[in-house]
């Protein structure tokens, strides 16, 4: 089974999208801050990063930057990982290893799930 990092400090996305991507068979773990989420990253592997924008602690744009940095020194549980923005945040450019990015308010949850899993294949 594929894991899921779903990084998303509000409560209410939180139990909806580990709800969806848990029915459609994806392991999903819950990281609420940007520090949690590159703890988590460090301890462990997962095939995609689920991660919104706007965190407390260390926001998104910290943790994409962590990530490349990562990447750069060959760090294997952040080589292969995929990454999906969700957020409302419309920027064009967000970040080179950015495998998608999609704005919360235009995306269902369903809609998020097949883009996950099309990514994952």
């Amino acid at each position: 089974m594929k894991k899921i990092l779903l990084t998303e400090d509000d409560d209410f996305l939180i139990d909806i999208y580990s709800t969806k991507l848990k029915k459609e068979g994806f392991i999903v773990e819950i990281a609420k801050t940007g520090k949690e989420c590159l703890e988590k990253l460090e301890k462990d592997s997962y095939h995609l990063l689920l991660l919104d924008l706007i965190l407390p602690e260390i926001d998104g744009w910290q943790v994409l930057e962590e990530i490349k940095k990562k990447r750069e020194k060959g760090e294997k549980n952040f080589k292969d990982l995929k990454i999906v923005v969700l957020s409302n945040v419309q920027e064009k450019e967000i970040s080179s290893g950015v495998d998608a990015h999609l704005i919360k308010s235009e995306n269902t949850p369903s809609q998020v799930a097949k883009r996950i899993i099309e990514l994952l294949k």
